[in-house]
């Protein structure tokens, strides 16, 4: 399965709705970095998320409330961050 798949599938089964799994989503998100070396999410529209891994071009996908998941994705990453050494 491809890396854009893979994200697609966890974003529909992490994100979709108004129960999320943010933890679970940045979890599976990091382990995918590392086998593509690196991922990149940003706001494609209020309705959607662009991501680009390694060196495969961006790969757009809709999600509800796009801007403020994407809000709470940073600030678990934040908080990630902050604890690991």
């Amino acid at each position: 399965m491809s890396a854009h798949m893979r994200i697609r599938d966890l974003v529909k089964s992490k994100l979709v709705g108004r129960t999320i799994d943010v933890v679970g989503f940045i979890d599976a998100l990091l382990e995918i970095a590392g086998k593509v070396g690196e991922v990149h999410c940003a706001l494609a529209s209020d309705q959607a998320l662009r991501f680009e891994l390694g060196n495969e071009g961006p790969c757009d996908i809709e999600l509800d409330a796009a801007r403020g998941k994407l809000r709470m994705l940073c600030a678990r990453l934040s908080v990630h961050c902050n604890e690991t050494p």
